[in-house]
């Protein structure tokens, strides 16, 4: 994944119809569900229930409303929807995005959809389901994926969540692999970082500007503080240490060396690309 609304949408129209047909957008190209008596949500019902609405691309049901919008545009629309379901205090949002045997992503296997541009396998000039990410956040998420070596960001499983505006880096038990083999650890992190399969690569991460702004954070002071975090009983009995504080001074000690120079070390992405 690129950082998406995929993750959000999940199977989208290949698994899940809602029991009422989509209502025909108006000239907001919005669907009037808030006059729509069907979808007055119960106050007593279970709020466990789901509760949804289906955005219908087929034809340009609902989004977007007719093929050609700027991508500008298209966002913005995709984006009413979901204040919209916000405003309704629904919990589910279905977005059909392979609606003809074609797709709304950039996908190996099926051409570009013809309700984005009017012409089927045309690129629309972005990810409709990967808002943009700016060079900058992308940069610092890059660095610190780099950092703590974490393998487990990729389009496949991009473990971002976008909660109340701000992305969310979740989900890092993938990360800091050397510590499964301490003898070989300063060897092991002093490899390079391979970017080239990263769910935010393809958004020209900024590395040199987020190694300026984080490296010098990463000090031994805050090193020493996280790690005093972690309780001893996680730490004790590890083969070549002696103590819980001697492995958390390993910790501390590759990642202090790591954040000096990483960003030089990450390969596969052209920044400003």
């Amino acid at each position: 994944m690129q950082p998406s609304r995929r993750t959000v949408l999940g199977g989208a129209a290949a698994t899940l119809a809602l029991a009422w047909a989509a209502p025909r957008a108006d000239a907001t190209g919005l669907s009037p569900l808030a006059s729509s008596p069907s979808c007055v949500l119960d106050p007593h019902a279970d709020k466990t229930d789901l509760r949804g609405i289906w955005i219908a691309s087929v034809t340009n049901i609902d989004w977007p409303s007719r093929p050609g919008l700027t991508p500008t545009a298209q966002q913005a629309e995709l984006v009413g929807y979901y204040d919209l379901a916000v405003a309704q205090r629904y919990n589910t949002v279905v977005v059909q995005v392979r609606p003809t045997a074609d797709a709304f992503w950039p996908s190996p296997l099926e051409p570009w959809s013809k309700y984005l541009t009017g012409t089927q396998g045309r690129n629309p000039g972005y990810d409709p389901l990967a808002f943009a990410v700016s060079p900058e956040e992308a940069g610092r998420i890059v660095w610190f994926d780099a950092l703590v070596n974490n393998v487990d960001r990729s389009w496949r499983n991009p473990n971002l969540l976008m909660w109340q505006g701000d992305l969310w880096l979740i989900d890092h038990g993938a990360t800091m692999i050397w510590h499964h083999n301490w003898p070989g650890a300063e060897a092991s992190a002093g490899r390079s970082y391979d970017a080239s399969d990263h769910a935010l690569a393809r958004f020209a991460p900024d590395l040199a500007g987020a190694a300026a702004e984080l490296a010098p954070r990463v000090t031994e002071e805050l090193l020493t503080e996280v790690t005093a975090e972690i309780p001893d009983a996680w730490l004790a009995d590890e083969p070549g240490f002696d103590t819980p504080d001697d492995l958390r001074h390993a910790y501390a000690r590759v990642l202090l060396a790591r954040a000096a120079d990483v960003h030089a070390r990450v390969t596969g992405i052209e920044e400003g690309k």
